[in-house]
């Protein structure tokens, strides 16, 4: 890749994670599987980096991983419309919902990158 942003955070789904887990040294090289061996998927840290696992399958399909840029070097989140209170008093219950518009954009599609494990 041309992109010369180092990935903050990686992406993937419950199965991708368990399939990773299982992979032996010669798949993953001695220092991860050690580092995976001895801490699993602690705090959700790989290599340093922040790891996010999902059960959302739709969303990131079975051996799909994706890499993020820092956010400040991504893009920006914004606040459209600030958080509006709407409280609602029924005898002794107290209740409300807010509503706010928000929004982000990546700056930086460099940013963001897609890997595919095949096997």
């Amino acid at each position: 890749t041309t992109s010369r942003f180092e990935p903050a955070t990686i992406l993937m789904n419950t199965v991708t994670g368990k399939e990773i887990l299982s992979w032996g040294v010669a798949d993953m090289g001695d220092a991860l599987k050690s580092e995976v061996f001895v801490n699993g998927f602690t705090e959700g840290k790989l290599y340093g980096k922040r790891l996010l696992l999902t059960k959302k399958r739709n969303i990131v399909p079975d051996n799909v991983i994706y890499l993020f840029a820092a956010p400040d070097e991504l893009g920006a989140f914004l606040v459209l419309d600030e958080p509006v209170i709407y409280p609602e008093t029924k005898e002794e219950l107290v209740s409300w919902v807010v509503k706010e518009c928000i929004g982000l954009t990546i700056g930086q599609v460099a940013g963001v990158a897609k890997a595919t494990i095949v096997a």
